[in-house]
């Protein structure tokens, strides 16, 4: 008697034969043969501009800014202080479609709030971000 199961860990069928005891003259020969399925699934591209929370917020030692990018645009990613001078530009130039982080983690900075300002040619969105060291 077969038993066949699916098996969903690695996509295909698991086949378990009964415990055969062969005579001292009768041989048994088992032939597996496997076969890797490999499935490409492209990642889903954002539909629109988007700008999220900045994560972790407060933060210490670093946050992550992720932006969705629905085609190719050129962005730019600057942080100011609470007195609007420039701290770091996170990123200038081109971002692909898709979903991108950036990562703050300022450097000999004092405790306080901070900025983040996030610009393309159709959207400027800021963000508030609080450093505690």
């Amino acid at each position: 008697m077969k038993r066949m199961f699916l098996n969903p860990l690695f996509g295909g069928l698991l086949l378990f034969l009964p415990l055969l005891s062969p005579a001292a003259t009768d041989s048994v020969s088992i032939t597996i043969t496997i076969e890797d399925v490999v499935r490409v699934v492209e990642p889903e591209l954002p539909e629109a501009f988007r700008v999220h929370d900045p994560y972790p917020n407060p933060f210490n030692p670093a946050t992550h800014i992720r932006i969705d990018v629905p085609e190719a645009m050129q962005v730019t990613v600057v942080v100011y202080d609470v007195r609007g001078r420039q701290i770091a530009s996170l990123h200038k130039g081109a971002l692909e479609p898709g979903r991108h982080t950036l990562t703050w983690q300022p450097a000999q900075l004092g405790a306080g709030v901070y900025f983040v300002n996030i610009e393309t040619a159709q959207n400027s969105l800021v963000r508030k971000l609080i450093y505690t060291p």
